[in-house]
């Protein structure tokens, strides 16, 4: 565990494989159960999703069982974020649903707020920002009592600090820069441990792009400021500076204009724009207005864009554009 929450993704694995043989040969469901859920998890943050997939469902299976809900809800939680990442969001928010049951009927503060962060990445990648921060907020407030988000545990840190990220993500969408750097590096500084730096619950792509698109925002030098300003905040402290920032939200949205490559896997420049504009977190309403076409023409377009890049969901297209540097 101890590696898990400290990035040592290869050293779970080699500590994990052998205890799963042992615990095999012995016969211990428990145990079996709960090391699944470790390789299940570590695969995930490597991006095998694949792989992180079936260790979860066997976990799963087993605590369900063993009538434990508390882990239920646990391997459940990251079950839904691996079937995400293969395009499943149903499927997806059917097991976050689950598991939010499962941590109320618990009274588990932790076990919720992990979930709801979780359906709060959900709900953002597939560009429902409003629906989104709502959740981020509700997994904050989880976690925050009063002087309770000082005191969290690793396991439960990264929640709060992916909550925190997750907000500062919306906020860039939202025209919030300034207050979008003080939130991941309020985050940030949750994440450290000693020498240690906890990478659980960073989806590096979007982490990257979002900091470097307030970087070229802000400028190096606002960045850096409003970063050790950051660096230095409670969670508390971070959410409150949004009353500080001036906000026009009206303010038109901007999207790169940097003519695409020709072999983005044989996108129309229309649908080419199109993704841009899907991948800044716009619903296909929003996408229309914005370029002056119908709905009904933006609905074609994303299916051809899912059907030319052989992907089935949101989160996976932004993934695509932002990998391809087209946002």
């Amino acid at each position: 565990i101890q590696a898990h929450f400290r990035g040592d993704f290869a050293g779970v694995h080699e500590l994990c494989g052998e205890s799963l043989t042992l615990f095999r040969a012995s016969g211990d469901p428990w145990n079996i159960a709960l090391v699944l859920h470790m390789l299940g998890w570590a695969s995930y943050c490597e991006g095998a999703y694949a792989a992180a997939r079936r260790l979860s469902e066997e976990s799963v299976a087993l605590f369900r069982r063993l009538g434990n809900p508390g882990f239920t809800a646990q391997v459940l939680t990251i079950l839904a974020c691996e079937v995400a990442a293969l395009g499943e969001e149903t499927r997806a928010a059917s097991f976050l649903e689950e598991a939010l049951t499962l941590g109320k009927q618990g009274e588990s503060r932790e076990d919720m707020a992990r979930t709801l962060c979780a359906s709060g990445r959900l709900a953002l990648r597939q560009g429902n920002l409003i629906q989104a921060r709502a959740l981020y907020e509700e997994g904050l407030t989880a976690l925050m009592e009063p002087g309770r988000a000082t005191k969290l545990p690793s396991r439960a840190t990264w929640v709060l600090a992916s909550c925190l990220e997750g907000l500062g993500e919306i906020a860039l969408n939202q025209g919030q820069a300034a207050w979008t750097v003080r939130l991941f590096a309020a985050a940030d500084t949750l994440r450290v441990f000693g020498a240690f730096r906890n990478p659980v619950g960073i989806e590096q792509p979007f982490y990257e792009h979002t900091l470097a698109e307030a970087r070229t925002q802000l400028g190096e030098e606002t960045f850096a400021v409003l970063w050790t300003e950051g660096q230095a905040m409670t969670p508390e402290e971070a959410l409150a500076a949004e009353e500080h920032e001036r906000v026009n939200a009206d303010s038109p949205l901007t999207v790169s204009t940097e003519s695409p490559s020709p072999s983005f896997g044989g996108l129309t420049a229309r649908e080419v724009e199109v993704l841009r504009l899907l991948a800044t977190g716009l619903t296909n309403k929003q996408i229309a207005a914005h370029l002056r076409i119908s709905p009904k023409t933006i609905n074609i377009h994303v299916n051809s864009i899912y059907k030319k890049l052989e992907i089935t969901s949101r989160s996976a297209a932004t993934r695509y554009a932002i990998e391809h540097h087209l946002v």
